[in-house]
């Protein structure tokens, strides 16, 4: 199993590497609540230094579909070697808002996308991350 670990780290740390893909969100949740989304519908495309934003919040909650088409600052990306997981965290602002993105690609190659807003609010969503 070991094996497989190596080749889905080295994949992620390939695409993370390169500035060039897209997570698609399967999921969304929050502590309380967990619902999946449509795929062909919502994502987040990462392209060098801007990033193309599309993702729905849970149903029912008071908080608008995301989008945004803007410049990343401060991108950062991190590779475990031993733990085998990469995690990239970057910022896009929109008016006076500003969004803090979080993205943890695990061992098993399950993929965590957390966004932070600064008007108070929290995305928490799984899903995959492929190359653009």
């Amino acid at each position: 199993q070991s094996n497989t670990f190596e080749g889905v780290y080295a994949q992620s740390k390939a695409i993370i590497s390169s500035k060039n893909y897209i997570f698609q969100p399967r999921f969304v949740f929050n502590n309380k609540k967990r619902q999946a989304i449509a795929a062909n519908t919502n994502s987040l495309v990462v392209n060098k230094g801007k990033a193309t934003v599309t993702i729905s919040p849970l149903e029912f909650s008071n908080i608008d579909t995301l989008q945004l088409n803007g410049k990343i600052t401060n991108y950062k990306a991190d590779f475990n070697d031993d733990t085998k997981t990469s995690t990239v965290e970057f910022k896009i602002e929109k008016l006076e808002e500003v969004f803090s993105f979080y993205i943890t690609v695990a061992t098993n190659g399950n993929v965590f996308l957390v966004v932070n807003s600064s008007k108070a609010y929290q995305l928490s969503y799984t899903g995959k991350i492929i190359g653009n």
